[in-house]
Parts: C-alpha cells; structure tokens; sequence
C-alpha cells in the first residue's frame, strides 16, 4: 500500500498578493475606520482625541525625555475627556451606534 503525503500550496506571485490585500482588508482597522467615518463629527473628534490620550497612558516612560513626552500627551489629549464622553453620551443616547462606540470607553481616566 502506498501512502500519499499532503504536499504544501504554494501561492506565488499575483495569487499571493491578491491573498494578502484581501486578507489585509478584511482587518479590524478597517472595521473601525468605516465606522469612524459614520459617526457624527462631535463622536469622531472625540474618539481620534481620545484614541490618542489612551496611547499615551499606555506608554512606557523608559527614560525621563519620554516620560516628559507622555505626561505632556496625556495633559493635550486626555485632560476633559471624562466630562466630554459622558456629554456625548447624553447627547447621542438615542444612536445606538454611538453608544456602542463610546461604551468601549472608560468613564474615570483624570
């Protein structure tokens, strides 16, 4: 009896490419920036704002100079943002789509 071995696919050149921007696309990034984009302008302000603020408390300072540069991002982008998210909240509640998108934010960072 002969036993046949299950050999590898090999994609290759424009089947590959084709393969890595279809999966490419399907990404979550893009998820979000289509719904960025359909969020009234108040909510996109406010989420790109405090997009920025939460990378900045989720950085290291591995020496002093990047300390300097995250506390001075955390104050430019975070400062307010706990007044202005449940603002929006109040404001948008009838859009589910909106109250969705800020639900994934915490309301206490300051």
């Amino acid at each position: 009896m002969h036993q046949q071995l299950a050999r590898p696919c090999a994609v290759t050149g424009k089947a590959a490419l084709a393969v890595i921007f279809l999966l490419a696309g399907s990404g979550i990034g893009s998820a979000q920036e289509a719904d960025l984009a359909a969020m009234p302008k108040d909510v996109r302000t406010f989420m790109e704002r405090r997009d920025q603020c939460d990378h900045f408390r989720n950085e290291e300072a591995y020496d002093e100079a990047r300390g300097a540069e995250i506390e001075q991002g955390v104050t430019k982008f975070c400062t307010g943002t706990d007044a202005e998210l449940e603002s929006l909240k109040q404001l948008h509640r009838r859009d589910q789509a909106v109250t969705d998108a800020l639900s994934s934010y915490e309301t206490d960072i300051e």
